[in-house]
């Protein structure tokens, strides 16, 4: 996994709400223009806050995902996610 292309997703989608609304509802194409690859995509999907986290992504991004996704972060990495 390359961290930068998540991390740009990530800042991205989190600083416009057009991006996030169309995140939450799952539309594939708001990846398009970032280049990420299927592991890329389904780590941000499914919120693996530990695998994005030791691929480098930062942990700020990672903390806006989690609450756009309504998951709290401590018990995601708690649990091995």
């Amino acid at each position: 996994m390359y961290a930068y292309r998540i991390n740009k997703f990530l800042f991205e989608m989190l600083k416009d709400k057009e991006k996030e609304k169309r995140f939450i509802e799952g539309d594939p194409t708001l990846f398009e223009n970032f280049e990420l690859t299927q592991e890329e995509r389904e780590a941000v999907q499914s919120c693996r806050v530990t695998k994005l986290n030791e691929s480098g992504v930062q942990p700020l991004l990672l903390m806006g995902l989690t609450l756009v996704l309504k998951k709290d972060i401590r018990e995601l990495y708690k649990n091995g996610i």
